[in-house]
Formats: C-alpha cells, structure tokens, sequence
C-alpha cells in the first residue's frame, strides 16, 4: 500500500513539473508572440513609408517629364516661328535686293548714256 501511495506521489510530482514545463513554455511563446506582433506592426509602417515614398517618386518623375516635355514643346514652338521670321526676312531681303539693283541699273544706265 505504502508503495502504490509513494508511485502516486511520484507520478503527481512527474505531471507537476510537467504542467511547470508546459506553464514555462507557453509564457516564452507568449512573449515570442508579442514581438512577432510588434516586428508585423513595424514591417506594416516601415511598408506604408515604403509606399508612400515610391507614390512621392513617381509622382515628382511625372511632373518632371511633363515640365521637361513642355519645354520641349515651348522650343520647338519657337524654333518654327523662327524659321518663319527668317523665311519672311530671306523674301524681303530678295525684294529690297532687287529693287536696289533696278534703281542701281537705272543709275549706271542714266550715267553711260
């Protein structure tokens, strides 16, 4: 009788430091829980900043190209009324040109004769 009562006790300490053991573990991964939650929070905010600053990227990349673009624009623009003007001083000057060599003619003629 003494010897079942001692293997009861035996195997009642056995399930204690057991249930301890289970008790031990549970609480580390408890803790372990609570920092995989704070490193998910984190990886969450650090993943928004992320997002933000490549939205902010390609945002300023648009505007640049269309700034770029529009001066591209404004120069060509410009360019073609150049040309324009100097198409209009190339005719002008053949108009003044000839009429200079009418009235230059005339002279010489008026001259010899």
């Amino acid at each position: 009788m003494v010897g079942v009562a001692i293997k009861m006790v035996n195997k009642f300490n056995e399930i204690t430091s057991e249930i301890k053991g289970f008790k031990e573990d549970l609480n580390s991964h408890v803790a372990m829980i609570q920092e995989v939650r704070i490193l998910s929070k984190d990886m969450s905010s650090l993943d928004k900043r992320f997002d933000i600053h490549a939205q902010d990227y390609v945002n300023n990349k648009d505007a640049n190209l269309i700034a770029i673009n529009g001066v591209t624009d404004q120069i060509k623009h410009k360019w073609e009324r150049t040309e324009e003007e100097l198409e209009k001083l190339e005719k002008a000057i053949d108009v003044n040109r000839e009429s200079l060599l009418k009235l230059f003619n005339n002279l010489l003629d008026k001259n010899n004769v």
